[in-house]
C-alpha cells in the first residue's frame, strides 16, 4: 500500500491510497483509493473499474521471457543488436521535460511539480541509443506489497521527421525497456510488474494498439477498482463551476468596458 497526501484546502488534506484491499467508509470525505482489489460498492464512494495486466516477477527470468509472444521477443533481440541500452534515470526534471514534449504531441496533460509528491515511491528508467534518449518510463513502487506499477511512459518518435525506421527503432526500444525493467525490479525483490492499465473492451484504434503492445508481454488480465469519494467529486465540481463563472464574469466585464 502507498499513501500520498496533498493539501486540498487549508483545513483539509487529500489522501490517495494505492492498492488497499479494504477502503474505509470513515475516509469517504477526502480519500481516493486507487486500484483496490475490493469488488463491491462502498457507501460514500463512486466505484470505477480499472483493468490492468500483471507480470509475475517471482517466476524465473526464463519463464518471464517465455511469456513474451514471438513478435515481442524478436523486437527485443533486435533492439539489443541495434545497440540500445537501458538504465535508471535519476534526474526527475529531465524526465518531466522529456515527457512533456511527448505529451504535447499527443494532447495529454503536462506533468508539473505534483510528480514530486511520489517521493521515494517514484523510479524512472530510460532507453538510449548513441546518447539519445528514445523512451522513458516512470514507476511507483509499493515496497510493502512488492508491486511496481507503470505510471508514465513517453517516447520521442512523434517529433521525428526521419520516417518509419526511427519509429520502428523507438518501438523496439520501448519493448526492450519494459523487458529490462521487469528484470531490474525482479532483482530488487519485487513480486509484481503492473503494466499500468488496460483498455478492456475498447473500440478506439489507439487504445487497442496499446493493448496489443501490452499483450505481447503475456501476464494476467485482472480487474481492480478505483474508489472516488463522492463529497470530493462534488467539491471539485463546484470549484470548476466557480472557475468557469469567474471567467465568464471577466469576459463580460471586459466586453462591457470596451
Amino acid at each position: 500500500m502507498i499513501v500520498l497526501k496533498k493539501k486540498l484546502f487549508p483545513f483539509l488534506d487529500r489522501q490517495v491510497i494505492w492498492f488497499e484491499p479494504k477502503p474505509s467508509k470513515l475516509k469517504c470525505f477526502s480519500t481516493l483509493y486507487k486500484q483496490s482489489t475490493a469488488q463491491h460498492n462502498i457507501f460514500g464512494y463512486k466505484r470505477s473499474e480499472f483493468y490492468t495486466k500483471l507480470i509475475n516477477l517471482w517466476a524465473s527470468e526464463e519463464e518471464i521471457c517465455k511469456g513474451f509472444n514471438k513478435d515481442t521477443a524478436y523486437e527485443i533481440r533486435r533492439a539489443r543488436k541495434d545497440g540500445i541500452v537501458t538504465g535508471v534515470e535519476l534526474d526527475i526534471y529531465r524526465f518531466v521535460k522529456f515527457y512533456n514534449t511527448f505529451a504535447q504531441t499527443k494532447g495529454l496533460h503536462q506533468l508539473g511539480n505534483h510528480i514530486l509528491h511520489y517521493g521515494e515511491h517514484l523510479m524512472m528508467t530510460k532507453a538510449t541509443a548513441e546518447n539519445e534518449d528514445l523512451v522513458m518510463h516512470a514507476y511507483i513502487l509499493d515496497l510493502s506489497d512488492k508491486r511496481v506499477r507503470l505510471l508514465y511512459s513517453a517516447s520521442q518518435y512523434r517529433n521525428e521527421v526521419s520516417g518509419a525506421s526511427k519509429r520502428a527503432l523507438v518501438g523496439r526500444a520501448n519493448r526492450l525497456l519494459h523487458a529490462e525493467d521487469m528484470l531490474l525490479f525482479k532483482a530488487q525483490g519485487f513480486a509484481t510488474y503492473d503494466m499500468g492499465g488496460y483498455a478492456f473492451g475498447t473500440k478506439e484504434v489507439d487504445l487497442h494498439r496499446i493493448n496489443v503492445f501490452k499483450d505481447g508481454f503475456g501476464g494476467e488480465l485482472i480487474l481492480e477498482n478505483d474508489y472516488w469519494p463522492r463529497t470530493l467529486l462534488l467539491a471539485l465540481g463546484l470549484l470548476a463551476l466557480m472557475k468557469r463563472a469567474k471567467r465568464q464574469i471577466m469576459l463580460f466585464s471586459a466586453a462591457y468596458l470596451h
